[in-house]
């Protein structure tokens, strides 16, 4: 698919990607859109799961309950079929803020430091109870 400024899915207009310059352009075929619904412009990220499949259905619906803390809420779940290319599922999530741990660790990396015992012990929790959460719940 060409890249456009305007594209659009369901309710959500694309307007950029995650992480990506304001003016960068977003591509049909990249993950982690930054969209606005058209309604009131909440903002929030989309991911399409490919390929829609029964599978793949039923793993987001499971995730969609999890409801944790370190995990973001599934807002919507649409399908997407783009003419010529394959059917694909269009998860919105909440938009989270923040820094990615790429990032973070990268800037450490550059700097030859490493993050404070205090700071892995605080991420490790947030992903031990994530995981916890999933566990129990599927």
């Amino acid at each position: 698919m060409e890249e456009s400024p305007d594209l659009s899915i369901g309710p959500y207009v694309v307007q950029g990607r995650v992480g990506a310059p304001a003016d960068e352009p977003a591509a049909a075929d990249t993950r982690g859109f930054l969209v606005a619904h058209r309604d009131d412009q909440l903002r929030s990220v989309l991911h399409l799961a490919r390929p829609a499949t029964d599978e793949s259905r039923l793993l987001i619906q499971t995730f969609a309950r999890l409801g944790h803390p370190a995990i973001p809420t599934l807002i919507d779940l649409l399908d997407h079929e783009p003419e010529g290319e394959p059917a694909a599922i269009a998860l919105v999530f909440e938009l989270v803020q923040g820094v990615s741990l790429a990032r973070l660790k990268g800037y450490l990396e550059r700097g030859s430091e490493q993050l404070p015992d205090a700071a892995i012990w605080y991420i490790g929790h947030a992903v031990v109870g994530a995981l916890a959460r999933a566990h129990d719940t599927h």
